[in-house]
């Protein structure tokens, strides 16, 4: 099993963090900042089924994917503060680095030509906005490994179910002197797994291949909108092959896909801790599922298709 931490014996420290999707402080472990993340309240959403979301769950496992593939992740514990299941995620600024988010850099970037309007503002998520800015905006052009960055977390936001990855969670780290160190590790990805279902609504969608492959492949969308303002989902866009780069991506990392790691991972959670639910059997076995046929039906189909 983990290691599951008491956070309540660490110092706070005057660290600030923006966001909507629950409460953040930052603490002091070792000399480290580290930002502990709590689960946000469902009492504002229509149908809640939970009181709270299993977003710090869904911030540990999925950087934890990210990790067992390669790719740069930020480091993440799990606990407990104040009585709730709680992440830590280590801050990965160094004394003085400023984050440039990828809202901010598009926001200050005026396409060659001549587009205005949402869609080309720091907000706009329509793909092909987001991949001109990538591609011509200096300080991204510039950057080693930018495009390839977003196309596999472009991929592994699938694997994972994490729809949030939006223009203010991935981007460039810069120096005190204001110049770019390279990109910033993955973060941020609270919002995979259908953090607001219930373990009944999991026991039914588990019951059923087709409501299952529904979840998997239908249902799931990210915030890119195609040119026609819809948005994309990425088991159709894969199967299209709209975009080389997305069949590139799935090339380069599909020989580190380990289901079996991923299933380790899952296992490795304890279910509870000290009274604490933290992981049920059931959601451990839904999770998997997911990522299993997402692996089986658009990544090894993809990959046959190169």
């Amino acid at each position: 099993m983990i290691e599951f931490v008491d956070f309540n014996e660490f110092e706070s420290v005057n660290r600030y963090y923006a966001g909507n999707a629950g409460l953040k402080q930052g603490i002091s472990i070792d000399g480290d900042v580290w930002i502990v993340k709590f689960p946000q309240s469902t009492k504002a959403l229509t149908k809640p089924q939970l009181s709270y979301t299993t977003s710090p769950l869904s911030e540990y496992i999925g950087s934890h994917i990210y990790e067992s593939i390669g790719i740069p992740v930020h480091d993440t514990l799990l606990g407990t503060k104040e009585g709730k299941l709680v992440v830590a995620c280590k801050d990965f600024r160094s004394r003085g680095d400023e984050f440039a988010d990828f809202k901010s850099i598009k926001n200050s970037y005026l396409p060659s030509d001549g587009r205005d309007g949402s869609s080309g503002s720091g907000n706009g998520t329509v793909l092909e906005d987001v991949l001109d800015t990538i591609r011509n905006e200096p300080l991204l052009s510039s950057t080693l490994g930018t495009e390839e960055r977003f196309w596999d977390m472009f991929v592994v936001d699938y694997l994972i179910g994490n729809n949030d990855r939006n223009n203010t969670n991935w981007g460039v780290l810069l120096n005190i002197d204001g110049k770019p160190k390279g990109l910033a590790p993955v973060f941020d990805n609270g919002n995979a797994f259908y953090g607001k279902r219930s373990d009944t609504t999991l026991v039914k969608r588990l019951s059923s291949k087709a409501l299952l492959e529904e979840d998997a492949l239908e249902v799931f969308t990210n915030v890119y909108l195609g040119t026609d303002g819809h948005h994309l989902h990425p088991h159709a866009l894969i199967s299209a092959r709209s975009y080389p780069e997305l069949p590139d991506a799935i090339e380069r990392l599909l020989p580190r896909f380990n289901p079996k790691q991923w299933e380790h991972i899952l296992e490795q959670i304890p279910n509870e801790v000290d009274g604490l639910l933290v992981m049920s059997d059931i959601r451990k076995e839904f999770y998997n599922e997911i990522m299993k046929t997402r692996f089986d039906r658009s990544f090894n189909t993809a990959a046959d298709n190169i």
